[in-house]
């Protein structure tokens, strides 16, 4: 299926690092620990411990931790892990959670180097990319745009194909902030209005990317 215009990238984050994140920019996990800044942890530790010790093959290189990363499609399974309640450092659910979005266009416009990944970047047969000549095969668009994927485990990785920016995404480059319902949406306007930055995304409700 042909790759679709714009490619969109789907980063989730609890609403409460809004303000550290429009300050400093999304960091890669390395980053965003060695400062401080992840201060409720929604992630799987065990996944996210093996990303330190992942060599990206392609790109700036380096670990697959160095890299701030999104998804090609919402309703990861991820976020289905964290509904289901199966990440065991962290219990909050969907509450709270709140999507941060952008597109390769506006991170390739910005001269962000980043790699691109047909599964989760962890996994010993994941294959990276930094051509984006190559998406067209790599990542399985079928798989991005359906509401449900099948239960099989081939599926489920490639469903967490990875856009991968190496460091830290700029503050400029979140073009939207989805969130579940009307209060967390709230809760991100207050927090946004608090922000002196001379950019401010569009936010809004998008129930349908949540379980």
């Amino acid at each position: 299926m042909a790759v679709p215009v714009p490619i969109r990238l789907f980063h989730i984050t609890r609403l409460e690092h809004l303000p550290s994140i429009a300050q400093h920019g999304l960091c890669c996990d390395a980053d965003a620990h060695a400062e401080g800044r992840l201060t409720v942890e929604i992630g799987n530790t065990e996944i996210k411990d093996r990303r330190k010790h992942r060599t990206v093959p392609a790109g700036p290189g380096g670990m697959v931790a160095d890299y701030a990363p999104f998804y090609f499609a919402e309703r990861s399974p991820m976020l289905f892990a964290i509904h289901r309640g199966n990440v065991s450092t962290y219990a909050e659910g969907q509450v709270g959670v709140v999507y941060l979005c952008s597109t390769l266009e506006r991170v390739r416009a910005l001269g962000l180097p980043w790699v691109a990944t047909d599964r989760n970047a962890v996994l010993r047969l994941a294959k990276f990319t930094d051509d984006q000549n190559d998406l067209a095969d790599l990542i399985d668009w079928d798989i991005m745009r359906v509401r449900y994927w099948s239960d099989s485990q081939d599926d489920k990785e490639r469903r967490q194909a990875e856009l991968l920016v190496h460091r830290r995404v700029p503050w400029e480059a979140i073009e939207f902030i989805g969130t579940r319902t009307e209060a967390d949406l709230s809760r991100v306007r207050q927090a946004l209005a608090t922000l002196e930055v001379s950019h401010v995304p569009r936010s809004d409700v998008r129930g349908r990317w949540y379980f």
